[in-house]
C-alpha cells in the first residue's frame, strides 16, 4: 500500500485566483511531484485567492483561499483537513511557518515523517526566533538545504541540534532544455537576475567592460524584472559608449528567455547570497557555462567549480581573471558535462529521487 506524501505550503499569493495561473507561473516549485506519484499517493496543499481542487495526472491539488500571510492566525480548518488526509510524510515549504507545523503535528492522529525545505531564509537575528526554532527542531526528521554549508550557520547558532538531519539538493528545477538544433553564440554572455545590491550587476558590468577591451566581439545581454540599479548601470554603459555591446533588455516571456539561454555560451551572476538561484539552474539546463560567485549555493550547484567558474563576490578583478581564462577552456566538453550534471543532479527527476531517498532512509531509522 502506498504511503501518502503531502506537499504543504502555508504561504499565500492571493493575487492568483485560479490554480492554473499559479501553476503556469510557479509550477516549477512542485513539478517534481510528478516523479513521486508512482511510489506515493501525492497530495498538494497551497494557498491562493480562492478555493479550488484539481485532480490531475494522479495528483490531488488543494488550493485554499487565504488573503494574507498573518503568522499569528492559526489555520485550524486547514489542519483539520490535513488530519483527514492522514499523511505519512509531510514536506513543508520554508522555515517561516514551522510554528504552524508544530501545532499541526500535535493535532494529527498519527506522527508523520516531517521534511522541511529551506527557501533562502536568512538566519534569524532575534534570540527568541532562534529559541523557538531550536525547540521545534526535535520534531523535524530532515532538512533540505541547497548546500550543507548553508545549514552550518543554523547549527552553529543552536537552531539545528545535529547536522546528520541535513540533506543537500536544490529547491527548484526547470523545464528549460539545451537545444542541439540552436547554435551557440561563442561571444554571447547572459545575465538573468534582479538589478539590486545583492545580485551586484555593477561588479559584473565593470569586469565585462574591462574584458571587452581585448575581446571586441563579446556581448552581454541582461534580463531583469527589478531594477533599482538600472540608472547607475545605464550611466556606466553610456560612459564607455557600450550601448551596442551591453544590452539592458528587462523582462521577456519565458519562451523568449529560454531561447536566449539556448543561444548563449556563458552565464554571469554576481550574487552575494543565494538560497539556490533558479536562473543558474536554467542556464545549466540549457548548456550555458556559469561564471558565478564563490558562495555556498553556487559552490554546491557547480560542484566547487567543476561545472563552471567561481569568482569572489564583489571583486571585479577576480571576475576579469576568470573571463580571461575562458580561452583555455574546452567549451564543448564542459558544456556536455554541465548538461549531464543537470540531468543527474538538478532536474525535477533528480530532485524527486533525492526526496525519495531521504524518505526511505528516515523510515528505516524509524523502524530500527
Amino acid at each position: 500500500m502506498k504511503k501518502t506524501f503531502l506537499y504543504l505550503n502555508y504561504h499565500t499569493l492571493s493575487h492568483y485566483t485560479h490554480p492554473r495561473q499559479k501553476m503556469q507561473d510557479l509550477g516549477i516549485t512542485f513539478q517534481f511531484l510528478h516523479f513521486l506519484k508512482d511510489n506515493y499517493n501525492v497530495e498538494m496543499i497551497d494557498h491562493i485567492g480562492e478555493d479550488h481542487v484539481l485532480e490531475e495526472d494522479g495528483i490531488s491539488y488543494h488550493f485554499f483561499k487565504k488573503k494574507s500571510n498573518n503568522k499569528f492566525v492559526i489555520p485550524w480548518k486547514l489542519h483539520r483537513f490535513i488530519n483527514k488526509l492522514s499523511p505519512d510524510i509531510i514536506y513543508v515549504q520554508s522555515f517561516i511557518y514551522l510554528h504552524f507545523v508544530t501545532l499541526l503535528l500535535w493535532s494529527l492522529k498519527k506522527r508523520p515523517l516531517l521534511i522541511v525545505q529551506h527557501h533562502a531564509e536568512m538566519l534569524p537575528r532575534s534570540w527568541w526566533k532562534r529559541k523557538i526554532l531550536s525547540q521545534i527542531d526535535v520534531l523535524v526528521d530532515a532538512y533540505i538545504f541547497t548546500s550543507k554549508e548553508m545549514a552550518q550557520e543554523w547549527f552553529d547558532a543552536g537552531i539545528l541540534a545535529a547536522m546528520n538531519k541535513v540533506y543537500e539538493q536544490p529547491e527548484l528545477s526547470t523545464n528549460f532544455k539545451y537545444n542541439i538544433t540552436i547554435p551557440k553564440d561563442k561571444e554571447l554572455f547572459l545575465w538573468v537576475g534582479r538589478l539590486d545590491v545583492n545580485k551586484d550587476p555593477i561588479t559584473v558590468v565593470n569586469a565585462f567592460i574591462a574584458y571587452q577591451k581585448k575581446h571586441k566581439q563579446a556581448k552581454l545581454v541582461m534580463f531583469y524584472h527589478e531594477n533599482s540599479l538600472l540608472d547607475e548601470l545605464r550611466n556606466i554603459i553610456a560612459k564607455y559608449g557600450l550601448e551596442k555591446t551591453i544590452f539592458l533588455k528587462g523582462r521577456v516571456s519565458r519562451e523568449s528567455l529560454e531561447k536566449w539561454y539556448q543561444t548563449s555560451t556563458f552565464f554571469l551572476l554576481g550574487s552575494h547570497y543565494e538560497g539556490g538561484s533558479i536562473s543558474l539552474v536554467e542556464a545549466m539546463g540549457c548548456g550555458c557555462i556559469p561564471i558565478v560567485t564563490d558562495i555556498a549555493a553556487n559552490r554546491k550547484m557547480t560542484e566547487n567549480g567543476k561545472y563552471g567558474l567561481l569568482f569572489t563576490p564583489g571583486d571585479s578583478k577576480d571576475l576579469l581573471n576568470k573571463l580571461e581564462s575562458l580561452e583555455a577552456l574546452d567549451i564543448l566538453s564542459l558544456r556536455n558535462s554541465i548538461i549531464e550534471h543537470f540531468q543527474n543532479n538538478l532536474s525535477f527527476e533528480a530532485l524527486a529521487k533525492g526526496i525519495d531517498s531521504i524518505i526511505k532512509k528516515n523510515l528505516e531509522i524509524g523502524i530500527n
